[in-house]
């Protein structure tokens, strides 16, 4: 981002949280969120153990709390991965999902290393911590900051953090929290001194963030559109072996309407993953970063090849064109 221009930042102090989850309920408040999903999500960290010491027993017990909501990055690998383009930046940093273009997919929550964002199942699109937008363009500062009884959170421009609350530390090594350089979040830390110990093997933390969204529907979609694509490649392999042409073609025509069910089974399948199946068309706006748009352009290129490879009664001027339709599915399957 531009060195000019504002970057709108979260503090957390690991060692004044008292874990009391106020920020949590207050931000379920002001944005209304049904049970079971959180934009602020409040942590506890622990680990230690008893250990003998001749007659008496030592603990090493630790614990501490971490509140993290959407750290706002500057490199949002969830805006970066999403095939609708549904998730934009502000010139502040604030990184939003606007919903009516959202399909649903759920694939920057799986991005996303903090697990920010959150299916809503009413209305089937993905939410996430909005920085209270709506707030702070009016001068008020985030429902969770004002909420924290100990002000163990804060949020402001990245300057006025680092001058009340000294230089940021990196928010690498703070479990649950990747390396800092992997995304750059807005993320101010103040860790807790035992945060050192988080990477002991019995440490745990609890709640962990939810995993999961809808997932047989894609696992029905990799199967039939995988089995699709082996289908072509095996076939064409086995035509090559053997030295045969078939008019020119790579594939046995007896296989090629196969193929075609099983793209067409896959797709549809794969609709029933979405939140928002309306919005299906927009996932090919994000081919130069996101890799789901990718796959899902080569799937749909892998049946529209297959189809006019395989379209019966073709006339014979068309011969030419199925020909070249049969050998291009050999490079869009592999």
């Amino acid at each position: 981002m531009n060195g000019n221009q504002r970057r709108m930042t979260f503090f957390f102090d690991a060692a004044s949280c008292s874990g009391c989850k106020a920020c949590q309920i207050a931000c379920k408040d002001r944005h209304d969120l049904e049970v079971g999903r959180l934009w602020r999500r409040v942590s506890e960290v622990a680990g230690g153990s008893w250990e003998q010491d001749g007659t008496a027993w030592r603990n090493t017990v630790y614990a501490y709390h971490l509140s993290i909501s959407c750290n706002h990055c500057e490199r949002p690998i969830c805006l970066e991965g999403c095939p609708t383009k549904a998730i934009t930046q502000r010139s502040d940093g604030v990184v939003l999902i606007e919903k009516d273009h959202c399909l649903g997919c759920g694939y920057c929550g799986w991005l996303c290393p903090y697990s920010a964002p959150q299916f809503q199942t009413e209305g089937g699109f993905m939410s996430k911590c909005s920085f209270c937008v709506e707030d702070l363009d009016n001068g008020i500062e985030p429902a969770c900051v004002s909420a924290c009884p100990v002000r163990a959170l804060d949020a402001g421009d990245t300057e006025v953090l680092d001058a009340r609350h000294g230089s940021a530390d990196s928010a690498a090594g703070l479990a649950p929290l990747p390396a800092a350089d992997l995304t750059e979040p807005a993320l101010h830390l103040a860790p807790h001194a035992d945060a050192p110990r988080s990477v002991e093997p019995e440490t745990e933390l609890t709640p962990r963030p939810p995993r999961g969204l809808r997932e047989w529907s894609l696992v029905a979609f990799t199967l039939l559109s995988q089995t699709a694509a082996g289908v072509i490649l095996w076939a064409a392999g086995l035509r090559w072996w053997l030295g045969r042409t078939g008019e020119g073609r790579p594939l046995d025509p007896m296989l090629l309407p196969l193929v075609v069910g099983l793209l067409v089974a896959a797709i549809l399948v794969s609709t029933l993953h979405l939140g928002q199946p309306r919005n299906a068309w927009r996932s090919f706006l994000n081919l130069r970063s996101s890799w789901l748009s990718r796959e899902i352009l080569l799937v749909v290129m892998l049946t529209g090849t297959t189809a006019a490879a395989w379209w019966p009664n073709a006339p014979a001027d068309a011969v030419g064109f199925r020909t070249l339709a049969a050998w291009l599915t050999v490079p869009t399957a592999l």
